[in-house]
């Protein structure tokens, strides 16, 4: 039987808080909680050190207030917060580093028992690992907007699994990127299986394969926490379809419709958030040109007009989705055009011209020193060096033609196209500015690359890579750009 114990805060406890006024609502609905308020009252002795270790310690209550209040049983959460070290290390890290892993976590508490019980634990290294899964989820409902939402659901469980166990330094940068597309291409995969599904009822099956082309970040098997993605929508042959009521739907209308309905479905946004933001610009013509070609019709646009742009962009080219190996075979159809045995213009001058222009639009905003993707010596300098490398070699070495740019970088060097200590030092750099990057996305949910401002801010990104003030930290990233 509980004893009628009472708890007032200790003066010292709300020294912690820069304005304690603000934060005594909340210990007072924390202890006078008629289910949980006793067991918050033998808690807060063991979980104290998290709020005087804080950089934003008032930011860290409202978190753990939040979390409380969603929480099936708080008492009985209390009381394994008390019991197992893990779960209060797993929870205050999410809690004090990133406000996006605390937004799933309030949507979604039960996660955190799975996540430090078992998810914590697992890793993927194919789509298969998630197909059987998320092939499940689409057989639960034929409504789109359920299929999203649930769609949504076990991105943010992977998201949380993936970025605690980054938090926590359970994972490496490679594993951390892999299992970020993996996820990725499995989501893609279980889309457009649903609405091939739609489309064959609705007009019949045609007769071509399809694929989609990842570039960019997801192309590479390099994809970050909040990236877009590039995707390219590719039919193998053109014709018609007949339906079973004698109409009749050409191939090119048919898969622009799919990949429009495929693409629409992705980035629709519902109730603050949509599954992936789909960029298709990079396609022929751009925003132009049509959203699904025939492999045809892609082979001769790169032939007679395709740019170094282009062949710059295709290094990264990945099918996806679809019929993997019809895209397989495109690309290897692309070759000649991606990695040409004699180039008559050296891609050194169009990636300057791209690098100046990147260079004057940062600095217009303000970023040059701020944006660690964009700004000299940042992560795109040194995959355009990886790039410019590539294309330079890439059609007589077949071997550094790869799209992951750690990979091409540790081919390079074997290839004797760098030395040692400028792969050392490119490998260490890009790492330490994708980690940077993966940091700064998981804090906040948002698609950026911009160094923190406030003050707490950077105390915490400093803390986080082991830096005891900010200025340590910001020496550290001057040597690596």
């Amino acid at each position: 039987m509980k004893t009628n114990k009472t708890f007032s805060i200790p003066e010292q406890c709300l020294k912690l808080f820069p304005q304690p006024e603000r934060v005594q609502h909340l210990f007072k609905e924390l202890i006078e909680n008629q289910l949980s308020g006793f067991e918050f009252i033998e808690l807060w002795p063991t979980i104290k050190i998290y709020f005087q270790e804080s950089s934003e310690p008032e930011q860290l209550l409202i978190h753990f207030s939040r979390i409380s209040n969603r929480v099936f049983n708080p008492a009985t959460f209390y009381k394994q917060l008390i019991q197992f070290d893990h779960f209060r290390i797993i929870l205050f890290k999410i809690l004090e580093t990133s406000e996006y892993l605390t937004d799933i976590l309030t949507r979604h508490p039960e996660y955190f028992y799975w996540l430090s019980t078992t998810g914590i634990n697992l890793e993927y290294n194919s789509t298969h690992d998630h197909y059987d899964e998320l092939s499940s989820i689409a057989s639960r409902t034929g409504d789109q907007n359920k299929f999203a939402e649930l769609l949504k659901s076990f991105k943010r469980r992977e998201i949380l699994r993936i970025g605690v166990r980054d938090f926590l330094d359970h994972g490496d940068f490679n594993r951390t990127v892999t299992e970020l597309s993996i996820l990725a291409d499995a989501i893609l995969q279980v889309s457009l299986n649903y609405f091939l599904s739609l489309f064959e009822s609705k007009y019949g099956r045609p007769d071509s394969a399809f694929f989609i082309i990842a570039l960019g970040k997801l192309g590479g098997r390099e994809l970050n926490y909040s990236s877009d993605v590039d995707l390219i929508f590719v039919y193998d042959k053109e014709g018609e379809i007949k339906s079973e009521r004698g109409s009749k739907t050409g191939h090119n209308e048919y898969f622009n419709r799919l990949a429009e309905n495929l693409t629409n479905f992705l980035v629709k946004i519902d109730q603050g958030e949509n599954i992936y933001r789909v960029d298709t610009r990079l396609r022929p013509d751009g925003d132009a040109g049509a959203l699904a070609r025939s492999r045809s019709s892609m082979i001769r646009y790169y032939e007679t007009r395709g740019k170094l742009w282009e062949r710059q962009m295709l290094i990264k080219a990945r099918p996806v989705a679809g019929d993997l190996k019809s895209g397989q075979k495109f690309l290897l159809d692309l070759i000649p055009f991606i990695f040409p045995k004699t180039l008559f213009h050296s891609p050194k001058d169009e990636i300057s011209r791209i690098k100046a222009d990147i260079e004057r639009k940062i600095s217009e905003k303000g970023e040059q020193d701020t944006n660690i993707k964009l700004k000299t010596g940042g992560i795109r300098d040194i995959e355009f060096i990886v790039q410019a490398i590539q294309q330079i070699n890439g059609g007589i070495i077949s071997e550094i033609r790869s799209g992951t740019t750690l990979s091409a970088l540790e081919r390079s060097a074997e290839f004797g196209l760098i030395s040692n200590a400028e792969f050392k030092t490119l490998k260490q750099s890009y790492i330490f500015l994708r980690n940077i990057e993966h940091f700064l996305q998981l804090a906040s949910g948002k698609q950026t690359h911009l160094l923190p401002e406030k003050p707490a801010r950077q105390t915490r990104i400093a803390n986080h890579f082991g830096f005891a003030k900010w200025q340590n930290f910001n020496a550290e990233l001057r040597t690596k750009i």
